[in-house]
């Protein structure tokens, strides 16, 4: 005997096969398929001519399952758990029991904008994992792009036709000092005072630097600065340098919020220093997110207003 087609073999048949035999009954079946009971005889017959068995024994007043036909039941408890087990899979990602949300961001942001974000959302959903990338703003746009990752954080650094980009925070730059470091408390430092002061500086190409030696040209002091005494290529090293004396730095305040307020750092005023840096929500401007992804978005502040405007 020749084996049976996969294709003739009707996965509704089969589903109602599956609720007869697990009931013992063509009428508790017809009922939970809403089907009428000449209707469920008609679609067990139909299987038992294609699979060429009997799958019921009819004899008795009790219907009772044939051999073949506890084999083909021991296949239908497979193939009909296995489809509750997806449901059930999606439905926990649906309701974020499970689930991974994929992220990338910034040096700044991912070390101080994103911590308290995570916090709120796995208190929220305890059981999503996450995957976090940390890049340069260019790495964070193409991993977005290339859907390595669903959310992207990080400064504008170009654009790409299947990307968006809105802005999500303003942040301001602080001038820091050692708490020990001996610079005037009773008044503003002049640009070529602070060009004088030993800065510490982020690597050239670097936001940071870029930041800092705009400002020096508009302040007329780019050709007169000196070189400085430290570059690193680390905001975390910037700050422990500047934290044990080294120098000053112009940081993001996010960053050295903590040292301030433990006392480890002092802010030194600069005159018409007022540095920012814009960070932006990057993602696929088309397609679906998961709930993963969809949740963690709604946890984030809404963007900045400009005018009254959004961005």
């Amino acid at each position: 005997m020749s084996p049976v087609p996969a294709s003739r073999m009707n996965l509704e048949h089969l589903k109602t096969f599956h609720y007869v035999a697990q009931s013992g009954s063509f009428t508790e079946a017809a009922h939970r398929r809403f089907l009428t009971q000449p209707a469920v005889s008609q679609q067990i017959q139909g299987l038992e001519n294609v699979l060429r068995v009997a799958l019921f024994d009819r004899s008795h007043k009790k219907i009772a399952l044939t051999s073949e036909g506890q084999v083909l039941y021991a296949y239908t408890q497979r193939l009909f758990g296995l489809f509750d087990e997806i449901e059930q899979v999606f439905q926990d990602m649906n309701q974020l029991q499970s689930g991974t949300l994929t992220l990338a961001a910034s040096a700044v942001m991912a070390n101080y904008y994103l911590p308290k974000y995570l916090q709120r959302f796995h208190q929220r959903f305890p059981q999503v994992h996450y995957k976090i990338r940390t890049g340069n703003s260019w790495q964070v746009m193409n991993w977005v792009a290339n859907r390595d990752v669903e959310i992207g954080l990080a400064g504008r650094a170009g654009k790409l036709p299947q990307i968006q980009q809105t802005l999500l925070h303003r942040e301001p730059y602080v001038v820091v000092a050692g708490a020990a470091t001996r610079l005037p408390t009773h008044r503003p430092l002049t640009a070529e005072e602070f060009c004088r002061a030993n800065v510490v500086v982020r690597e050239k190409g670097t936001r940071t630097r870029a930041k800092i030696e705009e400002w020096l040209k508009k302040q007329g002091n780019a050709q007169n600065a000196p070189a400085p005494l430290i570059t690193v290529t680390s905001l975390e090293a910037a700050k422990q340098l500047v934290i044990a004396g080294f120098g000053i730095a112009a940081l993001p305040q996010l960053a050295v919020a903590d040292d301030l307020a433990r006392g480890a750092l002092r802010v030194v005023a600069v005159e018409n220093f007022t540095l920012s840096a814009d960070y932006y929500l990057t993602c696929q401007e088309s397609g679906k997110r998961s709930a993963a992804a969809a949740q963690f978005l709604q946890i984030l502040p809404t963007p900045p207003r400009k005018n009254g405007k959004h961005p």
